[in-house]
């Protein structure tokens, strides 16, 4: 029989794949009009918004800040699963558990899922996100019902609240919504763990009379689902009973055996392993550098500097191309030092770190532009540039959690 973490994985897998041939039947006359566009959504999309994925509606370019928050919460929850959590199995199993939880939601909800949903909107195709700002969310409603996991949301508003809505009024909708969510947690959760059950069902059972709690008009006089107020209760709710829904057999059965079972940098050949995914990750580096390069020396005529900078004065004009070359020639310098000293860099030399770290801030300081200093509609229209400013993004998320990521284990973790 197989390990608990990975009945887990086959029976929510299972349950997603039940799920979408489902939504397939239900829309069969949509998806027989675009049935490419359907096999796509079955394929490329985690999530279960199929009108959406069907619509006509165009959805404008996503925008440079959603790229860069998907791919950094898509490395840290990586290194909280791969890095982080491994590291803390001998000495605290529960923050051991704590952070591989939370790396596993960060990796893929946050960061994969949502990056498949902005490469859907680079298309023009305007899907819903699986995970919407939950942080925001001043009340339980709008947390469960608008924020959190939309895909359950949908299947779960399809298929059990809208139907017992009607016949039962809308808190009998409501209800069994969370009883339904806590079933399907009992199945990939407890049942794999062999323990813990009805822990996932009370968490929701809580969370539901906690949702019509906050209804009341005591709690509306209150303020206790508006603004900072609503918005901290809510939080509390949510994690406080967390326990309930990763109860000791879940954590000690699933979530320990995971994280002890994908630690690939813990052990006698961890540090092998550390060190070969590093020289990849150089070598995609220098790689992305001279790619990053090729979209620089595009810059002037792609953004017509002739026309554009000929309403400067003569000095002027000649600026930006001055600087425009001292960045191509720093690029160049940049990825011929990395594919050159390699090994310097792997093996930790002084030199060769202090040129990690002047990298690593040299590309975060880019994402900080990108992030915070240009606006979206500074960029040129079309989807070409979009595109373009997606894989932009994407190199220098790489390269920044390449240069940042080696100089912390150089630092945290040196060798002999």
């Amino acid at each position: 029989m197989p390990t608990g973490w990975v009945l887990t994985w086959t029976l929510a897998a299972a349950l997603w794949l039940a799920c979408k041939m489902a939504l397939l039947v239900s829309d069969r006359d949509a998806v027989r009009r675009r049935p490419a566009r359907a096999i796509a959504w079955l394929v490329a999309w985690p999530g279960m918004d199929l009108r959406g994925a069907l619509s006509d509606a165009t959805a404008p370019p996503p925008r440079a800040r959603a790229w860069i928050a998907a791919w950094l919460l898509a490395v840290a929850g990586a290194t909280l699963l791969l890095v982080a959590a491994p590291a803390l199995l001998g000495t605290s199993p529960t923050l051991a558990v704590a952070l591989g939880a939370a790396g596993i939601v960060m990796l893929l909800h946050f960061g994969l899922f949502r990056v498949a949903q902005l490469a859907w909107q680079l298309s023009g195709i305007g899907l819903t996100p699986i995970m919407d700002a939950p942080l925001r969310a001043t009340s339980l409603a709008e947390f469960w019902g608008r924020r959190w996991n939309l895909a359950f949301h949908e299947l779960a508003s399809r298929f059990v609240k809208r139907p017992v809505a009607r016949r039962a009024g809308e808190a009998a909708g409501i209800g069994a919504a969370f009883l339904a969510s806590g079933l399907v947690h009992e199945l990939v959760l407890t049942l794999p763990a062999r323990g813990g059950y009805g822990g996932p069902t009370l968490y929701f059972a809580i969370q539901c009379a906690a949702l019509f709690a906050q209804r009341l008009p005591i709690a509306r006089r209150l303020g206790l689902n508006r603004g900072l107020t609503g918005r901290a209760l809510t939080l509390l709710v949510a994690l406080l009973p967390l326990p309930l829904l990763l109860p000791a057999a879940v954590r000690a059965n699933v979530l320990l055996p995971m994280i002890a079972d994908l630690a690939p940098f813990v052990g006698a050949d961890g540090a092998a392993r550390a060190a070969t995914l590093a020289r990849v990750a150089l070598i995609f580096a220098a790689i992305a550098h001279g790619c990053v390069l090729v979209a620089g020396v595009q810059v002037p005529w792609r953004l017509d500097w002739r026309n554009e900078l000929a309403r400067l004065s003569r000095f002027n004009r000649k600026i930006p191309w001055v600087y425009h070359g001292f960045i191509g020639l720093i690029i160049v310098a940049f990825g011929a030092m990395t594919a050159l000293l390699r090994d310097e860099m792997l093996r930790g030399d002084r030199a060769a770190l202090a040129l990690v770290a002047l990298m690593a801030a040299f590309w975060i300081a880019r994402l900080l532009v990108d992030a915070f200093f240009y606006e979206d509609d500074d960029w040129p229209p079309g989807r070409s540039f979009a595109v373009g400013h997606a894989l932009l993004v994407l190199a220098f998320v790489g390269m920044a959690s390449t240069y940042a990521g080696l100089l912390a284990w150089h630092l945290l973790a040196p060798g002999p």
